[in-house]
């Protein structure tokens, strides 16, 4: 597989993925975020529908509504992901893993409709989300799982991943993710796959996921560190991840949300495209990856939202006004996502 990226329908050429979104869910499950409230308004709230009565609410509370965190419709998908093939997409990373309800079979009947390449995520999300027997499973079989995934497919479908992640950690990296992480830097190593990593948003701790992944032999140049956004005001931050040769990832465009139960917000585009802007100023333009990581129902055009073309129609304008140029641009949407989905050597 080294030179190749992995789709769900099989490897193509790194050349073949165009306008790239390196950090979406087309169908997944975020309901572990979800906590039944005790106040009697606030549950009703939890298990109403997503309509035009609830979106104000939503916005300012999305993980607070059920519904709002499922995406299981193939069909609506296939019309969401349509929009951006006709925006001038090519291709999507769709980082739903163990955890967050991966659907191998029907990402390759997304593929196969919208002529989008997807490549498909491996691994386990947040500690929150593992299941029952994490805690008696070594690094060891959890590496050999994903590997399998990788090089075999996902049990017994027959599709492969292409990605390791998005592989979850919390405000304190938990025993069983720090295992998981061990477990990825190892699949890494024998497969030659990129590793994603999400992050909580607002904490820091991306330089101690980078020590626990290099600690086990990661290669720094093929891991994404996700959901920097909310960071964007700390340069120092992000420059010292890219130095160290991880992709920065600013995955929250057309997230403009706030989250009141913990009283922060998840940031604005115009902020991004200004932090982007004193990125590249500083010398990280090729460690710079941009997505709407679209994992709620609020996201998709269907319900108000911006949907996955956003990017392309509305955010690569605003690159431009910005001073960025279109050799710039090119590089943050086509080359970036390009060189890290490319598989590398197996050590």
């Amino acid at each position: 597989m080294q030179g190749k990226v992995m789709t769900v329908l099989g490897p193509i050429e790194p050349d073949g993925l165009g306008i790239t979104l390196t950090h979406e869910h087309l169908l997944s499950d975020l309901r572990v975020w979800c906590e039944e409230p005790e106040d009697e308004e606030q549950q009703a709230f939890a298990h109403a529908p997503v309509e035009m009565a609830t979106l104000g609410a939503i916005r300012r509370e999305p993980f607070g509504n059920l519904d709002n965190c499922v995406l299981d419709d193939t069909s609506l998908a296939i019309e969401e992901l349509r929009r951006f093939k006709t925006a001038g997409g090519s291709s999507v990373v769709d980082c739903t893993n163990n955890g967050l309800g991966r659907t191998p079979l029907a990402l390759a009947e997304i593929a196969r409709a919208t002529e989008i390449n997807i490549v498909m995520g491996s691994g386990y999300y947040i500690g929150r989300s593992h299941p029952y027997d994490m805690a008696d499973r070594s690094v060891a079989m959890i590496a050999d799982e994903i590997e399998h995934d990788l090089m075999h497919g996902v049990a017994d479908t027959g599709l492969r991943s292409g990605l390791i992640g998005e592989i979850g950690t919390s405000f304190k990296v938990r025993d069983n993710e720090h295992k998981v992480l061990r477990a990825a830097a190892r699949a890494q190593r024998r497969t030659g796959a990129p590793i994603s990593v999400h992050l909580l948003p607002w904490q820091k701790n991306g330089t101690q996921v980078l020590d626990i992944l290099e600690g086990e032999g990661a290669n720094p140049h093929q891991v994404i560190l996700c959901h920097l956004s909310p960071t964007s005001d700390d340069l120092a931050y992000h420059t010292t991840l890219a130095t160290r040769g991880a992709y920065v990832e600013y995955d929250f465009f057309g997230m403009e949300y706030y989250v009141d139960s913990v009283g922060r917000y998840l940031g604005s585009d115009a902020g991004s495209v200004v932090a982007l802007k004193r990125l590249i100023d500083a010398g990280c333009l090729e460690r710079l990856l941009l997505s709407h990581d679209i994992a709620m129902k609020v996201q998709l055009t269907r319900y108000g939202g911006w949907g996955y073309a956003h990017l392309v129609e509305n955010v690569v304008p605003m690159l431009g006004r910005s001073g960025l140029s279109a050799e710039q641009i090119d590089t943050l949407i086509v080359a970036n996502p390009r060189r890290v989905l490319t598989w590398g050597a197996p050590v």
